[in-house]
């Protein structure tokens, strides 16, 4: 299903403690800088995979992967898994969710880098949510 990155609690889940996968094909054209995976706000937990390739967690912010090695020229596949917190599961509800603003930076290469660090980004405003 498609959904926008909201509270959790506007798709009837206040009670639910568990995890949320969001996902999203993203066309990328060859670049040579870094390339940032920048999430945004999140509560509690995120977990990021791109093309299937487990890239990591976090726990606090920032929510940021640096994410260059994983992705290739084309088509490429983000899904970001997001925990709550137990709370919600015993009433005491707790924001939960993906907020955003998702974002892809493309940084420029660090020879062509003027200071501070250049670059594009690419807004992924709506990701599918998998429950």
């Amino acid at each position: 299903m498609n959904r926008p990155l909201e509270e959790w609690g506007h798709w009837k889940l206040e009670r639910f403690s568990g995890y949320v996968d969001y996902q999203k094909t993203v066309e990328l054209g060859h670049h040579q800088g870094r390339v940032i995976l920048d999430l945004g706000e999140v509560h509690h937990l995120a977990h990021v995979w791109i093309n299937g390739v487990d890239v990591g967690s976090r726990l606090w912010p920032p929510f940021e992967f640096e994410i260059t090695r994983y992705l290739q020229t084309g088509s490429n596949t983000v899904r970001v898994r997001v925990g709550n917190l137990t709370n919600n599961n015993h009433g005491q509800n707790v924001k939960s969710g993906l907020f955003g603003p998702v974002r892809i930076i493309l940084e420029e290469p660090v020879e062509a880098r003027s200071n501070p660090p250049t670059g594009s980004w690419i807004d992924l405003a709506r990701l599918e949510s998998h429950r």
